[in-house]
């Protein structure tokens, strides 16, 4: 463990709308608002302790570093601090590197069932959804369940404006993703799959009940339905692909649809199928914006 006190610097900055004051130094102590390195004695490691004061409260992280930004502290313990401080002040969607501001965004109800995790946030008077995990029952009844409590907002004609929800999910279970879709549909949802996010599976196929469809930056895995059994996987008959058939034939145009249906037939993988960016989306139809 370090004895000596080999530095000290303050550094006073803003971000956006609010300010963060962080102070980064050496010590062997910690000290109220005094981000630290040091060496433990156990396992040798290296730690940088950050320390900010926010709206009045206090907060502190801590995690391993490299031995370079040990004995290099003074060039690095200002950077990482404002940058760990950046990603702790905002509200990131789920399974996404995209947010918001903290200040902005009000978290109204954080809701988790088994393997699903269902997010309210409001920003700006206005409600949007965040869903990451399995498209199961549960994620049919908690957005039924939601949908009378969220907040929406007015246009300037005073018509309610569409309602955003993300989507981060490696599936599920495809009827329940059919269900799902068409409740987005039926309420007028703008289905949006983000930076980092992966949409696959049944969470695709309701992603593609959205009433507007947008990509910026994740992606979409289609792939034919199947079912598990000893000899492993077989592809669903014909009645549940005709389902399929007509569910994207009512959530897409007529080309669309026969391109959608057709690339996801040709795969019957639990650990494949179609994977399109938000380019390759807006020219087969798959979005709308």
């Amino acid at each position: 463990m370090l004895r000596l006190i080999l530095f000290l610097f303050v550094v006073l900055t803003s971000f956006n709308a609010y300010s963060v004051e962080v102070v980064a130094g050496f010590h062997k102590q910690h000290f109220s608002l005094i981000p630290y390195f040091e060496k433990q004695s156990i396992d040798k490691t290296y730690y940088l302790t950050c320390v900010y004061k926010y709206n009045g409260e206090l907060f502190k992280f801590k995690f391993p570093i490299n031995n370079s930004m040990y004995l290099n502290g003074a060039v690095y313990g200002k950077k990482i601090c404002k940058d760990e401080v950046k990603v702790k002040l905002r509200h990131e969607i789920l399974g996404s590197s995209v947010g918001y501001s903290r200040d902005k965004v009000n978290v109204i109800r954080d809701i988790k069932a088994g393997g699903l995790r269902v997010r309210q946030s409001r920003m700006d008077g206005c409600d949007f959804i965040e869903v990451d995990g399995v498209i199961d029952s549960d994620a049919v009844d908690i957005l039924t369940a939601l949908i009378p409590k969220i907040k929406t907002c007015k246009s300037k004609t005073g018509n309610n404006v569409s309602t955003n929800i993300f989507l981060n999910s490696f599936g599920g279970y495809v009827s329940d993703g059919m269900r799902l879709g068409k409740l987005l549909r039926d309420n007028h949802f703008t289905t949006l799959v983000v930076q980092d996010q992966l949409c696959a599976s049944s969470c695709a196929i309701a992603f593609l009940g959205g009433y507007y469809r947008k990509m910026d930056g994740g992606r979409l895995l289609l792939h034919a339905p199947y079912i598990k059994n000893l000899q492993g996987y077989i592809c669903s008959g014909p009645v549940e692909m005709n389902k399929l058939k007509k569910y994207y034939e009512a959530m897409l145009s007529s080309s669309a649809s026969k391109i959608a249906f057709e690339r996801t037939a040709r795969y019957c993988d639990p650990n494949g199928g179609w994977i399109v960016n938000a380019t390759a989306a807006e020219l087969f139809g798959i979005t709308t914006q």
